[in-house]
């Protein structure tokens, strides 16, 4: 029979035990935990056996709460540890219930609507009882599967179609050293609340941040910052060498090598697809995010068109600009040589060759070459989700708003007042 079942609709049935209550399950609530242990103050002939993954990576899913394990094992319950265990079932007395388990990092499994259970018969719940006994090292009752003859064996699979567990399957009884060691865990690092998590996935399933950027791609905008040896030529004073900060454009105003057609299409991408959310950055709709990708592709196949233009002409347009600057400072160094030029020549006179050759080396050593220039050029694209931080920023909501006005956010951003208010 097909139900619905959460924490409430259990503990009800719990309550009413009188002989046995077995839970195997991820991990339990603490109001079931409760539950389970005012069941057995009631009656302490109750049998109670108790089967959960106590893990750390457990909790931190939102399977059940490190705080239900301790009360259990408190109230001398039963508790044994199955790692990796995700099928949730209980016994009450001769009823039984397989249901789903959600992570709470997911879906809360406290709804009150739709099928997440399944009833079993007076039957099945009696092979369910003995293949939970087989998994319990050592056995909770005195029936054990490894003691049931071929015939027991035989019938139980025939019946029911379960496969008797392996040895390496069975749980083990949990120590209080173990639930010590998980809770400090916990507190040193402890897991993100749930519903923040639900939210947080909710927008990053509609969006997504983006950095987008060209690095170096501005070529009419590289400079040759003049080096000391460079500025020695234009004064003598050295207080005035300090403050002298001259740069010279590399590339000319009209160069027919400018990279005005790839910055246009890089802001022409960020203007289309990435919207702007304040100080957090640019977020793209994920419903776009296809569209985005094939336009970056195109994008950068002008950008690697473009390099390869770049390097058939910046050579000379380097070269220009070196004989622009050797002109604009050859006679000063012809009349007033550095020592290293005076003292690096036969005679006493520099001749405007000499002065010419000079400049020549020292700008061949300062100056970029074409090809550093062209392999700096690159255009990064990263990706990153939505975290807490942004939700909670004040803009954040505001911006979504703003930037997206067609889209329907009353959903998410709903859930995500409720959850403040969860918190409050």
């Amino acid at each position: 029979m097909l139900l619905r079942i959460n924490t409430k609709m259990l503990s009800y049935e719990i309550a009413k035990a009188k002989q046995r209550i077995i839970i195997c399950a991820a991990g339990l609530t603490k109001e079931l935990a409760v539950s389970i242990c005012h069941a057995k103050q009631q009656n302490i002939n109750l049998q109670i056996d108790v089967i959960v993954d106590i893990s750390e990576h457990s909790r931190r899913l939102g399977y059940g709460e490190h705080d239900a394990n301790e009360l259990l094992m408190q109230n001398q319950i039963n508790l044994y540890q199955l790692p990796k265990i995700r099928l949730a079932f209980c016994v009450v007395d001769q009823k039984s219930w397989v249901f789903s388990q959600l992570p709470e990092l997911v879906e809360t499994n406290e709804t009150t609507e739709g099928f997440n259970c399944l009833e079993l018969g007076s039957q099945v719940t009696e092979d369910l009882v003995l293949t939970f006994q087989s998994i319990v090292c050592p056995p909770s009752v005195a029936t054990d599967i490894s003691k049931f003859t071929n015939e027991q064996r035989t019938d139980l699979l025939t019946r029911n179609a379960l496969t008797v567990p392996a040895l390496s399957d069975q749980a083990k009884k949990v120590s209080k050293a173990e639930l010590n060691k998980i809770k400090e865990e916990l507190t040193t690092n402890p897991p993100q609340k749930f519903n923040v998590s639900r939210q947080v996935n909710v927008f990053n399933s509609r969006l997504e941040f983006v950095e987008l950027e060209l690095s170096n791609g501005h070529i009419e905008r590289h400079v040759f910052k003049f080096p000391d040896e460079i500025k020695r030529l234009f004064t003598d004073d050295a207080e005035a060498q300090k403050r002298l900060t001259a740069s010279y454009k590399i590339i000319g105003e009209n160069s027919e090598i400018s990279s005005k057609d790839i910055v246009t299409e890089v802001d022409r991408l960020r203007k289309v697809f990435l919207k702007p959310v304040g100080k957090l950055g640019r977020v793209i709709l994920r419903s776009n995010k296809i569209k985005f990708e094939e336009e970056l592709a195109n994008l950068r196949t002008l950008i690697d068109q473009y390099s390869v233009k770049l390097y058939a002409n910046l050579e000379k347009e380097l070269a220009k600009s070196k004989d622009e600057l050797i002109k604009a400072v050859v006679d000063r160094v012809a009349n007033n040589p550095p020592d290293e030029l005076k003292f690096g020549i036969e005679g006493t006179v520099v001749k405007k060759e000499d002065a010419e050759r000079y400049l020549d080396d020292l700008l061949t050593e300062h100056m970029p070459t074409a090809n550093s220039l062209i392999n700096n050029i690159t255009l990064r694209c990263d990706y990153k989700a939505v975290t807490y931080e942004m939700l909670t920023d004040a803009s954040f909501v505001h911006q979504i708003r703003k930037q997206f006005p067609y889209v329907a956010w009353n959903m998410p951003l709903e859930e995500y007042a409720a959850a403040k208010s969860m918190e409050d």
